[in-house]
């Protein structure tokens, strides 16, 4: 976890200025420190993924964020971000060994997707084991195949213009690939259907006889 590259610890960085200027109201939304990456310059945005599930236990919704970090040949990597990441490896009754290394993880996490695959693995690994000697099973939102498809599966990534789904790498774990597909309205038609609510809202207070609304192209 120590292993952080430039990008990683910049990113790091801005998000602990920006949470202790914020304070505890700026730290429960995501969405707030998406914008402030943005407004850096940083391509951040939200990521809604919908964990693997089967019939022991409903589907759910995870949510997180990323920034994509483009080089000078524009290559993207991705950078995971997660402000609430030690919790989600929490289980009942873990035995000392398991404390101690869910001690070890931070509660901000900024980084690779190889790296996460690596502590979710031992993590996964280590529940079992504790629940284990506890003469307890392991949940199923507990298990790898879960925790991994919360960060690593197809999500749908949310900024403030458009929405794109990021498809799950095809192959290795260690191979890194990134597929956006755009899945909702450019900005010029999303402000053409706000345009379109205008003589509505216009008529709704009385001003129709001030102005005279024309179709935009």
């Amino acid at each position: 976890m120590s292993e952080m590259s430039e990008e990683e610890m910049c990113i790091s960085t801005q998000i602990v200025k920006y949470k202790e200027f914020a304070g505890n109201e700026g730290q429960q939304h995501s969405s707030s420190v998406v914008s402030h990456l943005r407004s850096l310059g940083f391509d951040a945005a939200i990521c809604r993924s919908e964990p693997k599930h089967d019939r022991s236990f409903p589907a759910g919704k995870y949510e997180f964020m990323d920034v994509l970090v483009r080089n000078r040949k524009e290559k993207s990597t991705r950078i995971l971000v997660d402000m609430d990441f030690r919790t989600q490896f929490e289980i009942a009754r873990p035995s000392s060994e398991y404390s101690a290394l869910i001690q070890l993880l931070p509660l901000l996490y900024v980084g690779n997707a190889e790296k996460l695959v690596k502590i979710v693995k031992i993590m996964s690994k280590s529940a079992k084991t504790s629940l284990k000697t506890k003469g307890m099973c392991i949940p199923p939102w507990r298990t790898y195949a879960y925790m991994h498809s919360k960060w690593l599966s197809s999500c749908r990534r949310i900024t403030n213009c458009f929405i794109e789904e990021i498809m799950p790498c095809q192959g290795g774990e260690k191979e890194e690939c990134i597929e956006l597909k755009l899945a909702q309205k450019s900005e010029k038609q999303r402000m053409g259907k706000l345009t379109s609510k205008l003589p509505t809202v216009l008529m709704e207070a009385g001003l129709t006889s001030m102005f005279k609304v024309v179709a935009v192209a």
